[in-house]
C-alpha cells in the first residue's frame, strides 16, 4: 500500500515536472514570438520613416500574417502603399481596417486622404465626416476635410473647417494657409492677407505661406510685393513650380515679358503636369503673335485640366487671330459651357 501511494506520488510529481516544462517552453515560445513581433513592428516603423516603403510593406505583410485580426497593421500598410501612390491597394487596406474596427477614426481619415489624392472628393468628404463623428477634436481630419471642400468649390464650408481646426490648434499654420486661399477665392483680400501673415509668423520657413501672400499681393495689383514673396518662396524651396509661375505672372504685369517667359519655362520644367504656366505662357506667346505656339500651350493646359474654361477661351482667341473661325467658336462655346457649370455648382 505504501509503495502504491509512493508510486502514485512519484507519478504525480513527474506529471507536475512535465507540465512545468511545458509551461516554461510555452512561455519561451511566446517570448520569442513577442520579441519577433515587436522587432518587426519597430523595423517597419523605421523603414517607413526613412521612406523605404517597399521594405516597410514587406514587414507589415509579416506582421499581418502573425496578427491577421489586427486593424492597426492594415492601416499602417495602407499608409505605406499610399506613399508609393498605390492608391487602390491602400484603400483596400483601409477598408479591411475599418471592417475589423468600425470605430477606427484614423483609418477613415487615412482612407479619406487617399480618396482625395485620387480626386474622389465627395467620397473623401464622406469618410472625413465619419472620422470627425468618431473623433470630433481631430483637428487634422477637420483641416483635411476643409481642403477637400475647397477643391470641391465649397468655399464657405472649407472656411468653416479651417476655422474650426485653428480653434482646436491655434498654431496650425497650414490651416491659416488653407483658409487664406479660400478667403482669397471669395474675394476677401484683407482676410486672406491676415491669414498669410499669421501663417508666416507661425512658420517663417513655409514657402506655401509666402505663395499665399504673393497671390494676395497680385490680387491687389502690388506686383513688386508679389515678386518679393515669390523670391522668398523659391529660396526656401527651389523646386516649387507655382512660385516660378506666380513670379512670371507678376513680371509680365510689370512689363518684363522675357523674365516672365523664363519663369514659365522653369515652372513647366519642374512640374510638366501643372496647367497654369502653360496657360500663362500661351498668353505671352499670343501677345507676341506666336499663335501656333500659344495654341500648343493651350492644348497642353486643356489636356492637363479639361475643365479649364479659361484655357478654351484663350485657345479660341488664338484660333480666331489665325482666322480659324469655326474652331474658335467651338472653343468659345466650350468655355461658356464650363463657366456655366462652375457658376451653377457654386450657386448650389
Amino acid at each position: 500500500m505504501l509503495f502504491a501511494i509512493t508510486d502514485g506520488l512519484l507519478f504525480l510529481g513527474c506529471i507536475a515536472v512535465v507540465l512545468g516544462c511545458i509551461v516554461v517552453v510555452a512561455i519561451y515560445i511566446m517570448g520569442v514570438g513577442f520579441f519577433r513581433y515587436r522587432s518587426l513592428a519597430r523595423s517597419a516603423k523605421i523603414k517607413a520613416l526613412k521612406g523605404d516603403f517597399l521594405n516597410a510593406i514587406a514587414d507589415y505583410d509579416k506582421l499581418i500574417s502573425l496578427a491577421p485580426r489586427s486593424p492597426f497593421f492594415y492601416r499602417l500598410r495602407g499608409g505605406a502603399k499610399r506613399a508609393l501612390q498605390e492608391y487602390d491597394a491602400a484603400i483596400a487596406d483601409f477598408d479591411k481596417a475599418v471592417d475589423l474596427k468600425p470605430d477606427f477614426s484614423l483609418a477613415y481619415r487615412e482612407r479619406a486622404t487617399t480618396k482625395w489624392k485620387k480626386a474622389n472628393l465627395l467620397e473623401a468628404i464622406v469618410d472625413y465626416d465619419q472620422a470627425i463623428r468618431l473623433n470630433p477634436t481631430d483637428e487634422l481630419a477637420i483641416y483635411q476635410r476643409g481642403r477637400a471642400r475647397y477643391d470641391h468649390k465649397e468655399f464657405d464650408a472649407a472656411i468653416a473647417d479651417f476655422t474650426r481646426s485653428i480653434q482646436l490648434k491655434p498654431d496650425f499654420a497650414v490651416a491659416y494657409i488653407g483658409r487664406g486661399h479660400a478667403q482669397l477665392t471669395k474675394g476677401k483680400i484683407n482676410e486672406a492677407l491676415s491669414d498669410a501673415n499669421k501663417a508666416i509668423e507661425l512658420k517663417s520657413d513655409s514657402a506655401e505661406a509666402y505663395i499665399l501672400r504673393d497671390e494676395v499681393a497680385s490680387g491687389r495689383g502690388d506686383f513688386d510685393s508679389a515678386i518679393a514673396d515669390c523670391d522668398v518662396a523659391i529660396r526656401l524651396n527651389p523646386n516649387m513650380a507655382i512660385a516660378y509661375s506666380d513670379r512670371g505672372f507678376a513680371k509680365l504685369k510689370k512689363g518684363d515679358p522675357t523674365g516672365a517667359m523664363d519663369d514659365y519655362d522653369k515652372a513647366i520644367q519642374l512640374k510638366p503636369t501643372f496647367a497654369r504656366p502653360y496657360l500663362n505662357r500661351g498668353t505671352l506667346k499670343h501677345n507676341s503673335r506666336d499663335y501656333d505656339g500659344a495654341i500648343a500651350d493651350y492644348d497642353r493646359a486643356i489636356e492637363i485640366d479639361p475643365k479649364s474654361a479659361s484655357a478654351y477661351e484663350a485657345r479660341g482667341t488664338s484660333k480666331h487671330a489665325k482666322g480659324d473661325i469655326d474652331s474658335a467658336v467651338s472653343d468659345y462655346d466650350k468655355a461658356i459651357e464650363l463657366s456655366s457649370a462652375v457658376d451653377h455648382e457654386t450657386i448650389l
